[in-house]
């Protein structure tokens, strides 16, 4: 299937994948609350948020603007269960998305939804979501904000797993 570059056809598209999307994350959302209580028997908090120090779980959280993401480049452990917060403290919605590894893009035009590994999907202004993520592999992925003109105004960074 050929997809539309530009205009209301394209539009459309984008709009019904986000809803899918928010579809998917509000179940992925509940299960990230979910699983983690029902597996815990309580102990005081994680690491500081944005911090990685342990190798069994942690926090990072991202604030997104216009356009850029603070902190644009995050560390993490392999085999790590990452708590990820994305705080959208812009006027815009924001998404951060982190790509399969090797995937790298230059231009927005280069972008494809397929290339995505892992997404907190359009996050309205004035609000967050959290999410739970877990790498098995080491590397460096790159991430971007997927909506249309974020990247190339600078929303874009590095997540690298050791």
């Amino acid at each position: 299937m050929t997809r539309p570059e530009h205009g209301p056809a394209r539009a459309k598209e984008r709009k019904l994948i986000h809803e899918v999307f928010k579809k998917i994350t509000a179940v992925a959302l509940a299960a990230a609350v979910t699983l983690p209580l029902s597996a815990c028997g309580g102990g005081s908090g994680g690491p500081p948020s944005g911090s990685v120090t342990s190798t069994s779980s942690a926090d990072i959280s991202i604030d997104g603007t216009e356009f850029a993401f603070a902190p644009a480049d995050v560390s993490m452990k392999v085999g790590q269960t990452v708590n990820v917060t994305f705080d959208n403290k812009g006027v815009v919605d924001h998404e951060w998305a982190v790509l399969k590894e090797g995937t790298q893009i230059k231009d927005e035009a280069d972008f494809a939804e397929s290339m995505v590994l892992f997404e907190v999907e359009a996050i309205p202004a004035g609000t967050s979501a959290t999410q739970t993520i877990t790498f098995e592999k080491a590397g460096r992925y790159q991430i971007i904000c997927a909506l249309p003109g974020h990247f190339a105004a600078g929303m874009n960074g590095i997540l690298t797993v050791s």
